[in-house]
């Protein structure tokens, strides 16, 4: 994981629930701020947030990721020239690591993969995949896994060791 350092705490409160952005916008920002290991501070009313947005904050398989024992924040692994798809990865206590494929632009869905290669790990190694936001298994991949990922979307995924 290159850059990958101990993580550094950023003090602002997320947005979730502030208007301005869609939900998927939210999913994206509550995932990378998890990823990052940056505390996750409310920012929003409580006694008048809705259910979808309450929903974001009490994902406990991402909240999972943000409290990991290794406490190593995601660092940007690989984009584009124009900037518009990342990937962030990470490293996690139980040999595993957090991947986020990122599509920051444009209108349409992108198809994103990220190789084992990229993020530590020999590619002939197969991985279990989880979709923490769909909250399910995606299978066993070997080398590579990709996921279509919708405009200012993410595919947050928990990469497991066989």
């Amino acid at each position: 994981y290159p850059l990958c350092a101990l993580a550094v705490s950023d003090e602002r409160p997320l947005e979730v629930g502030n208007g301005g952005m869609t939900t998927t916008e939210y999913i994206s920002h509550f995932s990378l701020w998890a990823a990052l290991k940056a505390p996750l501070l409310i920012g929003t009313d409580i006694r008048s947030i809705s259910q979808t947005d309450l929903d974001i904050y009490l994902n406990k398989e991402v909240i999972a990721i943000s409290q990991d024992s290794l406490a190593i924040s995601a660092s940007l692994i690989k984009q584009t020239a124009n900037k518009e798809q990342q990937v962030w990865a990470g490293p996690l206590s139980d040999g595993g690591a957090v991947v986020i494929l990122f599509n920051r632009g444009g209108d349409e869905t992108v198809t994103m993969n990220v190789r084992w290669s990229e993020i530590g790990f020999d590619n002939s190694v197969q991985l279990q995949a989880r979709d923490l936001w769909l909250q399910e298994d995606l299978g066993r991949f070997k080398g590579v896994v990709a996921a279509n990922v919708e405009s200012h979307g993410v595919v947050m995924m928990r990469l497991s060791q066989l």
